[in-house]
Protein backbone atom coordinates (compact mmCIF):
# COMPACT_ATOMS: atom_id res chain seq x y z
CA UNK A 1 0.00 0.00 0.00
CA UNK A 2 2.67 2.17 0.72
CA UNK A 3 4.22 1.39 -2.80
CA UNK A 4 1.20 2.44 -4.29
CA UNK A 5 0.70 5.35 -2.87
CA UNK A 6 4.11 6.31 -3.73
CA UNK A 7 3.51 5.83 -7.17
CA UNK A 8 -0.11 7.01 -7.67
CA UNK A 9 -0.37 9.80 -5.05
CA UNK A 10 -3.11 7.59 -3.21
CA UNK A 11 -4.36 4.08 -2.73
CA UNK A 12 -6.47 2.40 -4.43
CA UNK A 13 -10.08 2.95 -4.56
CA UNK A 14 -12.03 1.09 -1.84
CA UNK A 15 -14.71 0.18 -4.65
CA UNK A 16 -14.80 0.56 -8.62
CA UNK A 17 -18.31 1.36 -10.17
CA UNK A 18 -19.83 2.66 -13.27
CA UNK A 19 -23.44 3.04 -12.30
CA UNK A 20 -24.65 6.55 -10.62
CA UNK A 21 -25.94 6.74 -6.91
CA UNK A 22 -29.60 6.13 -7.26
CA UNK A 23 -31.67 6.82 -4.51
CA UNK A 24 -32.54 3.44 -2.07
CA UNK A 25 -35.22 3.32 0.95
CA UNK A 26 -33.72 2.60 4.51
CA UNK A 27 -34.78 -0.58 5.23
CA UNK A 28 -38.84 -0.62 5.41
CA UNK A 29 -39.02 2.54 5.83
CA UNK A 30 -40.34 5.36 3.62
CA UNK A 31 -37.11 7.38 3.98
CA UNK A 32 -34.56 7.75 0.77
CA UNK A 33 -31.57 8.04 0.14
CA UNK A 34 -28.83 8.40 -2.68
CA UNK A 35 -26.36 5.34 -2.40
CA UNK A 36 -23.46 3.86 -3.95
CA UNK A 37 -24.57 0.30 -5.04
CA UNK A 38 -21.28 -1.90 -4.97
CA UNK A 39 -22.96 -5.18 -4.72
CA UNK A 40 -21.22 -7.03 -7.60
CA UNK A 41 -24.40 -8.75 -8.14
CA UNK A 42 -26.75 -6.26 -9.06
CA UNK A 43 -25.21 -6.18 -12.20
CA UNK A 44 -23.25 -8.65 -13.94
CA UNK A 45 -22.99 -6.87 -17.50
CA UNK A 46 -20.40 -5.03 -19.62
CA UNK A 47 -20.08 -1.56 -18.00
CA UNK A 48 -20.42 -3.10 -14.27
CA UNK A 49 -17.09 -3.35 -12.38
CA UNK A 50 -18.00 -3.35 -8.46
CA UNK A 51 -14.47 -4.63 -8.10
CA UNK A 52 -12.34 -4.22 -4.84
CA UNK A 53 -8.76 -2.33 -4.11
CA UNK A 54 -7.37 -5.41 -3.93
CA UNK A 55 -7.68 -5.65 -7.79
CA UNK A 56 -6.02 -2.65 -7.64
CA UNK A 57 -3.23 -3.61 -5.76
CA UNK A 58 -2.10 -6.71 -7.57
CA UNK A 59 1.22 -5.43 -9.38
CA UNK A 60 2.34 -4.25 -6.00
CA UNK A 61 1.77 -7.96 -4.46
CA UNK A 62 3.63 -10.03 -6.75
CA UNK A 63 0.53 -10.24 -8.99
CA UNK A 64 0.99 -8.31 -12.69
CA UNK A 65 0.05 -11.20 -14.68
CA UNK A 66 -3.85 -11.85 -12.53
CA UNK A 67 -3.81 -7.73 -12.96
CA UNK A 68 -2.49 -7.63 -16.75
CA UNK A 69 -5.39 -10.31 -17.71
CA UNK A 70 -8.30 -8.56 -15.53
CA UNK A 71 -10.86 -6.88 -18.16
CA UNK A 72 -11.85 -3.74 -16.65
CA UNK A 73 -14.53 -3.34 -19.23
CA UNK A 74 -16.93 -6.14 -17.66
CA UNK A 75 -17.74 -7.54 -14.35
CA UNK A 76 -16.19 -9.53 -11.58
CA UNK A 77 -18.28 -12.60 -13.43
CA UNK A 78 -16.63 -11.61 -16.79
CA UNK A 79 -13.41 -12.09 -15.01
CA UNK A 80 -14.50 -15.32 -13.32
CA UNK A 81 -10.88 -16.77 -14.40
CA UNK A 82 -8.82 -14.37 -12.71
CA UNK A 83 -11.09 -13.32 -9.80
CA UNK A 84 -11.46 -17.35 -8.48
CA UNK A 85 -7.70 -17.25 -8.52
CA UNK A 86 -6.19 -18.41 -5.70
CA UNK A 87 -3.72 -15.22 -3.84
CA UNK A 88 -1.43 -16.82 -1.47
CA UNK A 89 -0.89 -13.88 0.48
CA UNK A 90 -4.63 -13.05 0.53
CA UNK A 91 -4.75 -16.00 3.31
CA UNK A 92 -4.23 -16.65 6.71
CA UNK A 93 -2.80 -20.13 7.36
CA UNK A 94 -4.80 -20.16 11.18
CA UNK A 95 -7.86 -19.69 9.54
CA UNK A 96 -7.97 -20.85 5.72
CA UNK A 97 -7.35 -24.58 7.04
CA UNK A 98 -10.25 -24.50 8.62
CA UNK A 99 -12.43 -23.46 5.39
CA UNK A 100 -14.04 -26.56 4.11
CA UNK A 101 -17.81 -24.98 3.31
CA UNK A 102 -17.59 -23.74 -1.04
CA UNK A 103 -21.16 -21.87 -0.35
CA UNK A 104 -19.49 -19.17 2.23
CA UNK A 105 -17.16 -18.17 -1.32
CA UNK A 106 -18.66 -15.86 -3.47
CA UNK A 107 -21.34 -17.15 -5.73
CA UNK A 108 -19.93 -20.87 -4.09
CA UNK A 109 -16.74 -20.21 -6.45
CA UNK A 110 -13.99 -22.88 -5.17
CA UNK A 111 -11.06 -20.40 -5.16
CA UNK A 112 -10.61 -16.33 -5.23
CA UNK A 113 -11.01 -15.94 -1.36
CA UNK A 114 -9.10 -13.88 1.06
CA UNK A 115 -8.93 -13.48 4.77
CA UNK A 116 -8.10 -9.61 5.06
CA UNK A 117 -9.97 -6.46 4.38
CA UNK A 118 -9.69 -2.49 4.11
CA UNK A 119 -11.36 -0.46 6.57
CA UNK A 120 -14.38 1.65 5.85
CA UNK A 121 -14.37 3.20 9.03
CA UNK A 122 -15.58 3.99 12.23
CA UNK A 123 -19.01 3.58 11.09
CA UNK A 124 -22.08 1.52 9.95
CA UNK A 125 -21.12 0.24 6.95
CA UNK A 126 -23.79 -1.45 5.23
CA UNK A 127 -27.57 -2.09 6.19
CA UNK A 128 -28.66 -5.11 8.27
CA UNK A 129 -31.53 -5.91 5.80
CA UNK A 130 -32.42 -7.19 2.34
CA UNK A 131 -29.58 -6.83 0.08
CA UNK A 132 -28.53 -3.85 0.93
CA UNK A 133 -25.12 -4.88 2.68
CA UNK A 134 -23.54 -3.38 -0.02
CA UNK A 135 -25.01 -0.21 -0.40
CA UNK A 136 -22.95 2.76 0.54
CA UNK A 137 -24.12 6.25 1.45
CA UNK A 138 -23.71 9.64 4.19
CA UNK A 139 -26.95 8.84 5.66
CA UNK A 140 -26.14 8.88 9.11
CA UNK A 141 -23.35 7.40 10.49
CA UNK A 142 -22.26 5.55 7.22
CA UNK A 143 -19.49 4.86 4.75
CA UNK A 144 -19.46 8.31 2.87
CA UNK A 145 -19.86 10.26 6.53
CA UNK A 146 -17.96 11.42 8.71
CA UNK A 147 -16.55 8.69 10.38
CA UNK A 148 -15.21 7.62 6.65
CA UNK A 149 -12.13 4.96 6.34
CA UNK A 150 -9.15 4.47 4.77
CA UNK A 151 -10.99 2.22 2.24
CA UNK A 152 -14.62 3.99 2.11
CA UNK A 153 -14.17 5.88 -1.17
CA UNK A 154 -15.93 4.69 -4.49
CA UNK A 155 -14.19 5.41 -7.48
CA UNK A 156 -11.17 6.95 -5.80
CA UNK A 157 -8.36 6.26 -3.46
CA UNK A 158 -7.45 8.43 -0.45
CA UNK A 159 -4.50 10.29 0.08
CA UNK A 160 -2.36 9.95 3.18
CA UNK A 161 -3.28 14.06 3.45
CA UNK A 162 -6.72 13.12 3.75
CA UNK A 163 -5.72 11.13 7.20
CA UNK A 164 -5.89 13.69 9.43
CA UNK A 165 -6.17 12.11 12.49
CA UNK A 166 -2.59 10.50 11.75
CA UNK A 167 -1.53 7.33 9.94
CA UNK A 168 -0.65 5.47 12.79
CA UNK A 169 -3.62 6.49 14.33
CA UNK A 170 -5.81 5.18 11.80
CA UNK A 171 -6.51 1.07 10.60
CA UNK A 172 -6.11 0.23 7.31
CA UNK A 173 -6.16 -3.22 6.63
CA UNK A 174 -7.63 -5.92 8.99
CA UNK A 175 -8.43 -9.78 9.37
CA UNK A 176 -12.25 -10.73 8.51
CA UNK A 177 -14.48 -12.93 10.52
CA UNK A 178 -16.37 -15.25 7.68
CA UNK A 179 -19.73 -16.20 8.63
CA UNK A 180 -22.07 -18.27 7.49
CA UNK A 181 -24.77 -19.41 9.37
CA UNK A 182 -27.84 -18.99 7.37
CA UNK A 183 -28.52 -15.57 8.76
CA UNK A 184 -28.49 -12.43 6.26
CA UNK A 185 -26.95 -10.46 8.91
CA UNK A 186 -24.23 -12.82 9.69
CA UNK A 187 -23.20 -14.06 6.21
CA UNK A 188 -19.95 -12.76 4.69
CA UNK A 189 -18.41 -14.40 1.52
CA UNK A 190 -14.73 -14.91 0.53
CA UNK A 191 -13.69 -13.17 -3.03
CA UNK A 192 -10.38 -10.74 -2.86
CA UNK A 193 -12.07 -9.34 -6.40
CA UNK A 194 -14.77 -8.20 -4.86
CA UNK A 195 -16.59 -4.59 -3.55
CA UNK A 196 -18.46 -4.44 -0.26
CA UNK A 197 -18.10 -6.79 2.32
CA UNK A 198 -16.13 -9.28 0.78
CA UNK A 199 -12.89 -7.39 0.92
CA UNK A 200 -13.88 -4.79 3.90
CA UNK A 201 -14.95 -4.32 7.25
CA UNK A 202 -15.89 -1.28 9.72
CA UNK A 203 -14.30 -0.86 13.08
CA UNK A 204 -18.09 0.63 14.76
CA UNK A 205 -21.05 -1.01 13.04
CA UNK A 206 -23.92 -0.64 14.95
CA UNK A 207 -22.82 0.39 17.93
CA UNK A 208 -19.21 -0.85 17.89
CA UNK A 209 -19.29 -4.57 18.08
CA UNK A 210 -16.38 -5.82 19.13
CA UNK A 211 -13.50 -7.92 16.89
CA UNK A 212 -15.13 -11.40 16.50
CA UNK A 213 -18.49 -10.83 17.36
CA UNK A 214 -20.51 -13.02 14.88
CA UNK A 215 -21.36 -9.50 13.23
CA UNK A 216 -20.71 -9.42 9.48
CA UNK A 217 -19.30 -6.17 9.13
CA UNK A 218 -16.66 -6.63 12.12
CA UNK A 219 -13.38 -7.67 11.52
CA UNK A 220 -12.58 -11.14 12.77
CA UNK A 221 -9.63 -14.12 13.16
CA UNK A 222 -8.80 -17.44 14.06
CA UNK A 223 -6.51 -16.45 17.00
CA UNK A 224 -7.80 -16.43 20.56
CA UNK A 225 -9.47 -13.41 21.91
CA UNK A 226 -8.31 -10.81 19.28
CA UNK A 227 -7.63 -9.66 16.12
CA UNK A 228 -4.61 -8.46 13.83
CA UNK A 229 -4.93 -4.92 12.39
CA UNK A 230 -2.71 -2.78 9.88
CA UNK A 231 -2.25 0.61 10.51
CA UNK A 232 -1.72 3.10 7.73
CA UNK A 233 1.59 4.08 8.73
CA UNK A 234 2.62 0.16 8.08
CA UNK A 235 2.51 -0.83 12.06
CA UNK A 236 0.47 -4.23 12.61
CA UNK A 237 -1.04 -4.55 16.48
CA UNK A 238 -2.97 -7.32 17.87
CA UNK A 239 -6.54 -5.97 18.76
CA UNK A 240 -8.35 -8.08 21.77
CA UNK A 241 -12.06 -8.73 21.84
CA UNK A 242 -12.40 -6.28 24.57
CA UNK A 243 -11.56 -3.17 22.60
CA UNK A 244 -13.30 -0.60 23.92
CA UNK A 245 -16.26 1.01 22.05
CA UNK A 246 -14.57 4.05 21.75
CA UNK A 247 -11.09 3.33 20.79
CA UNK A 248 -12.84 0.78 17.87
CA UNK A 249 -14.43 4.16 16.76
CA UNK A 250 -11.36 6.68 16.97
CA UNK A 251 -9.09 4.52 15.28
CA UNK A 252 -11.52 3.70 11.91
CA UNK A 253 -12.15 7.42 10.93
CA UNK A 254 -9.74 9.17 9.24
CA UNK A 255 -10.58 12.72 9.91
CA UNK A 256 -12.98 12.77 12.68
CA UNK A 257 -10.78 14.88 14.86
CA UNK A 258 -10.16 11.29 17.52
CA UNK A 259 -6.88 9.91 17.73
CA UNK A 260 -7.09 7.21 20.61
CA UNK A 261 -4.90 4.97 20.58
CA UNK A 262 -5.11 1.15 21.57
CA UNK A 263 -3.22 -0.34 24.33
CA UNK A 264 -0.10 -1.89 23.20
Amino acid sequence: LQNYHSAFRQLPPGSVMTDALRPVPVCSSSKMFAAANVNFEAGQGAGHQRTSWIVHLLPFIEQAALYESWDFQTSVAGNRTAAETDVPMLYCPSRRSTVTNPAIMFQGWLGGGNDYGGSVGGCNGWHNCGFHELWQTDYEDRTLGEHKGVFHAVNRGVRFSEVMDGLSNTVALGELQRLDKGLHVTTSRDGWAVGGVSSHFSTCSDGCYAPNSDHFEAPGSNHPGGVNLAFADGRVQFLTDSTSAAILKSIGGIADGSAEQPPQ
